[in-house]
């Protein structure tokens, strides 16, 4: 077999068995259309991210034309190259029959093909179900699983079976459909329609089809099977006879257009994508009052001998951690350290097959946290993975993996994809309350109902953005701000602040409210934004004394209140109210607002809250 053809092959099988994975609950799988009968699922995208990983892992300088992810120039080729100039082209289905896929119809495939300026010439086709490998090499025939095949020698079409594919899409040739399909029913032609091109192709080419057929076929559809038709001594061509080689084409898009969906920008669409995001995440969670992960392989007795906990993360999911840090202590009694895991993996931490490390990644892939959880599993440690993509690095390397099912995050600023990872990082730590006996059923009961809750409680916080807007606009011009709070309200404020300087460009800092007398205290002077979070909470009457040493200095006071609070009026210029809700959940609620707060003063100071300047959605280089 042919060395690129090699890497293909693993990179197809790799891809298999993320999408079998998948396919034993697909219920759980997040699904996206496209267009009407048009889908793209989760497992999609994670099946072409591991391909392409693979490729570009020994193919580092070609390029990539994805279904899903579009055209990716090789390093040393300019981004304008016509396709058929490109020196190298892998052209990409990683799940071609999504629809058969999500109905669970065992009749999908993964194609990849090999285009070398302009022409095919390596094609795999991959059907994980039945382990079936159709392979190609321009002049060196087609084979199933090393086995030589032919194409069909019939030629009656009465003696032939057909596959096809009828129009899916609205207005799609429906009329030159039926001027084809009439005559080959009239003949006795016998049709099949199956639902996967490139799989229809591959069985043409092994003599299974005599022929198929279809209009509206993409590059990615029909590069690999092509080939195997072709050297399966098969022909392509139109519907005139004459052959034909598939010609690729790039085609620009706006993303922007299709799926933001009538909001104004990408991150309020998905800060108001969380509450689906919360009730997402928690589905399928609680079975018959126990808490259910099917992705963890660590059973109930090694969960119980873990002594120590770390979690290591970067940026906002560093601040998801510092809210579990909170919960893990308080359920389990578990020592917990939350670490910035680009410091973890050089200061030689104390880690024993005994340690959990669980590592908290919205992309999976960023590039410190995965190499520190490659350290600790090296010296012994478990590892588990919270991210929100199925396939990613960190999830294939993870002993066990909650996925925060967030669906695709487009805005660099994290906002639902946080969200996501508070609720599953609690989730976490009321199991490790339950393996080490601390928590009841009962009590696991009452809190995963209460965490349930918490979705219609950020509904009821989005239904009323007045106030957060009428903050916005009195500190919009400020160059400075202070979050403060105690206790998980504090980790909240260091998240608070982090989305200020993201989108806004406004330095802001935050710091545990009992040390304003510390040093930040110097800062204040008249009308110095200071954010506060003082919800109901064991160190409220703490918070609210704070308030009033910033407030007597002349700070302009911006609070983050429960419900049904009047007396914080009296301390505040702007209250932000939202439900009430046990303390260990307000980090869900009291994030909203603040994200909201963030998003308004960018838009007043007209930065761009989607692409902040010099940030990235993804850190994979150290």
């Amino acid at each position: 077999m042919h060395p690129m053809l090699n890497v293909a092959v693993r990179a197809a099988r790799q891809a298999g068995r993320l999408i079998n994975r998948a396919s034993v609950d697909i219920e759980t799988v997040q699904i996206t259309r496209k267009d009407r009968n048009d889908f793209v699922t989760e497992v999609d995208r994670a099946s072409e991210a591991a391909i392409i990983e693979t490729l570009l892992a020994a193919y580092p300088d070609h390029a990539i034309l994805a279904e899903e992810s579009g055209f990716q120039p090789g390093r040393s080729t300019p981004a304008d190259t016509p396709l058929k100039d490109v020196e190298h082209v892998w052209i990409i289905d990683p799940l071609d029959g999504t629809t058969n896929f999500i109905h669970g119809l065992p009749h999908y495939c993964i194609s990849i093909a090999l285009m070398e300026r302009g022409v095919i010439t390596q094609a795999l086709i991959f059907d994980p179900n039945r382990n079936e490998l159709f392979t190609a090499t321009r002049g060196r025939g087609a084979f199933l699983n090393d086995r030589r095949i032919r194409a069909s020698k019939r030629f009656r079409l009465e003696d032939s079976l057909l596959g096809t594919g009828f129009p899916f899409r609205r207005h799609q040739d429906e009329d030159a459909y039926l001027t084809v399909l009439r005559p080959l029913v009239d003949k006795g032609a016998i049709m099949r329609r199956s639902g996967s091109a490139a799989l229809d192709l591959a069985y043409v080419a092994t003599g299974r089809f005599d022929a198929f057929f279809e209009l509206g076929l993409k590059p990615w559809d029909v590069a690999a099977g092509s080939l195997l038709v072709t050297e399966a001594g098969g022909l392509v061509g139109d519907f005139d006879g004459e052959a034909i080689e598939p010609e690729v084409m790039h085609v620009d898009w706006d993303i922007s257009a299709a799926e933001r969906g009538g909001y104004p920008d990408f991150m309020m669409k998905e800060i108001f994508e969380q509450p689906r995001t919360i009730r997402d995440t928690l589905a399928g969670r609680m079975v018959n009052g126990h808490l259910k992960f099917d992705e963890l392989t660590l059973n109930f007795e090694e969960l119980a001998a873990i002594d120590r906990v770390y979690i290591i993360a970067c940026g906002t999911s560093y601040h998801a951690g510092l809210v579990a840090k909170n919960l893990i202590e308080g359920w389990s009694r578990i020592p917990c350290e939350v670490e910035v895991a680009s410091e973890f993996r050089y200061r030689n931490p104390i880690v024993t097959p005994s340690t959990l490390v669980v590592a908290v990644s919205q992309s999976g892939e960023t590039a410190d946290t995965l190499a520190a959880i490659r350290d600790a599993r090296i010296r012994g440690a478990k590892v588990f993975g919270i991210t929100n993509v199925v396939g990613s690095p960190i999830a294939r390397e993870s002993d066990g993996v909650i996925y925060i099912k967030a669906n695709k995050e487009i805005a660099v600023a994290a906002t639902k994809s946080f969200l996501g990872q508070v609720v599953a990082l609690t989730l976490l730590s009321m199991l490790l309350g339950q393996v080490r006996g601390l928590l009841t059923t009962k009590q696991i009961r009452m809190l995963f109902r209460e965490l349930a809750d918490t979705a219609l409680q950020v509904e009821e916080i989005l239904s009323d953005l007045a106030p957060i807007d009428e903050a916005a606009e009195a500190c919009k011009d400020a160059t400075s701000a202070l979050f403060v709070g105690r206790g998980i309200g504090a980790t909240i404020c260091y998240e608070g602040a982090l989305k200020l300087k993201e989108v806004s460009y406004l330095h802001a800092e935050a710091y545990a409210a009992g040390e304003m007398k510390h040093g930040p205290i110097a800062l204040l002077d008249e009308g110095f934004p200071v954010i506060a979070v003082a919800t109901q909470s064991p160190t409220y009457d703490k918070v609210v004394s704070n308030i009033q040493e910033c407030k007597a200095r002349g700070a302009r006071i911006v609070v983050v209140a429960t419900e049904g609070d009047e007396d914080i009026k009296e301390h505040a210029d702007y209250v932000i109210y939202v439900p009430k809700v046990r303390d260990c959940f307000s980090a869900v609620t009291v994030s909203v607002p603040l994200q909201l707060f963030a998003r308004a003063i960018a838009i007043k100071r007209g930065c761009d809250v989607d692409q902040p300047r010099n940030l990235a959605k993804s850190v994979t280089v150290e």
